[in-house]
C-alpha cells in the first residue's frame, strides 16, 4: 500500500513558468493575428488568461501573508481611466486604446486585480507589434479601461516572483 504526501512547494516555485507562458501566449497571439487564425487566436488567450489569473491569486497571496514587500506590488505596470458612462467606456475600448491626458497609472497588484475582475476585453498590437490588453469593468459605479503591455505586466510580474521570500 502507498501513501501519498502532499509535497510541500517552496512558495517562488508555486509561480515558476506563469510569466514565461504568458510571454510565449503573446507571441503565439500575435503570430494567429498576424495569420489570422481565430481558433488559435481563442485557444492561446484561454490559456493566457488562465495563467495571468494564477499570477494574480499568488502574487496576492504572498503580499498579503507578507512574504512579498508592497513595494513590488506597487510598481507602475498598466493605465487605467475612469469614465462617467458606459458609452465612453464602449467608445474607447473600440478605438482599442484609452485617452492617456484622462488616464491614471495602475500598480502590480490593481492591474492583476483588473485582469481577474474585468467584464469586457479586447487587444491592440501597436506598429511594434508590442501586445496591448484593453479591459473594461465597473467599479463601485464608476466604469474603468485598463490598458496593459504585456510585456511590462510579464517583466514587473517576474520582478515580483523574485522577490517572494521563501
Amino acid at each position: 500500500m502507498t501513501i501519498l504526501h502532499f509535497q510541500l512547494i517552496p512558495r517562488r516555485n508555486r509561480a515558476k513558468g506563469l510569466v514565461p507562458r504568458i510571454q510565449r501566449c503573446s507571441k503565439q497571439f500575435r503570430e494567429a493575428v498576424a495569420t489570422g487564425d481565430a481558433n488559435k487566436q481563442s485557444a492561446v488567450s484561454k490559456d493566457a488568461w488562465d495563467a495571468m489569473t494564477k499570477l494574480f491569486e499568488i502574487l496576492r497571496g504572498e503580499q498579503d501573508d507578507g512574504h512579498l514587500a508592497s513595494s513590488w506590488m506597487n510598481v507602475n505596470t498598466a493605465l487605467i481611466t475612469e469614465l462617467n458612462s458606459v458609452a465612453d467606456q464602449q467608445k474607447m475600448l473600440a478605438l482599442r486604446k484609452i485617452d492617456r491626458a484622462q488616464s491614471q497609472p495602475l500598480s502590480l497588484r490593481h492591474t492583476l486585480n483588473k485582469i481577474a475582475h474585468y467584464k469586457t476585453a479586447t487587444f491592440r498590437l501597436d506598429r511594434r507589434n508590442a501586445h496591448y490588453l484593453l479591459l473594461g469593468g465597473v467599479y463601485k459605479n464608476k466604469h474603468w479601461v485598463a490598458e496593459i503591455l504585456v510585456s511590462k505586466l510579464c517583466k514587473n510580474a517576474a520582478m515580483a516572483i523574485q522577490a517572494i521570500s521563501t
